[in-house]
């Protein structure tokens, strides 16, 4: 079955904001995660991968928004726009839904 094709269109960020998009992922409780940090215009300023080991996929989709929280503060960035396609971490990080202690910091 084809799926219907979907739109998706980029909106400009504010100067001196940047964008972070991020994934991350497990198969056989191997995780890593990784990411692009972009400014306004979409220019890529960065972009990371780490490996986790043991893990499973919130866990890694949730250490790759933090791996790149840690790297846009390095790099001087204190208005950050993160985007992941991980519903369940955008959840917790609006405490939508409470953080699971095992991977709470």
């Amino acid at each position: 079955m084809v799926k219907p094709l979907i739109l998706v269109y980029w909106t400009r960020l504010p100067d001196n904001w940047v964008a972070l998009n991020t994934d991350g992922a497990a198969c056989n409780e191997v995780a890593a995660g990784g990411g692009i940090v972009r400014d306004s215009r979409g220019t890529h300023l960065a972009n990371f991968f780490s490996y986790y080991g043991n893990g499973t996929n919130n866990e890694a989709e949730s250490r790759a928004i933090l791996d790149g929280i840690t790297l846009c503060r390095k790099l001087g960035f204190s208005d950050i726009l993160v985007l992941t396609d991980s519903l369940l971490c955008y959840k917790w990080f609006y405490k939508l839904f409470k953080i699971p202690w095992s991977i709470s910091i």
